[in-house]
């Protein structure tokens, strides 16, 4: 996946990716193994399109998680945990489209 920066294009293998998040008109992507986070200055929405929808779920309206990281679901606390110490938050009118998606065995397997 190709990643516009400020300073040009960064390169991501989509499996790579924990989660997205906004920032203002940017978006803060965060990798597997890799301190801290590329910040592109495309906006979520833009990187959302470039994302297969077979792995990635839009948990937020400012987050976007990748599937094949997913830890544990903490349905009280609405807080995601993912690979690597990353968390994310569900808004709760999501809750139910994320159990549906993760209770399919084969999820995010392909």
């Amino acid at each position: 996946m190709q990643v516009k920066t400020i300073e040009g294009f960064t390169y991501i293998d989509f499996f790579q990716i924990i989660r997205c998040e906004a920032d203002c008109k940017h978006t803060l992507i965060y990798c597997k193994d890799q301190p801290g986070a590329i910040r592109s200055v495309s906006s979520l929405s833009a990187i959302e399109a470039q994302l297969p929808d077979d792995f990635f779920f839009k948990c937020h309206r400012s987050q976007i998680i990748n599937l094949r990281h997913l830890q544990k679901f903490a349905k009280f606390d609405r807080i995601i945990h993912l690979n690597d110490n990353q968390s994310a938050t569900i808004s709760e009118d999501r809750i139910g489209e994320f159990l549906k998606r993760t209770a399919n065995p084969f999820y995010g397997k392909r």
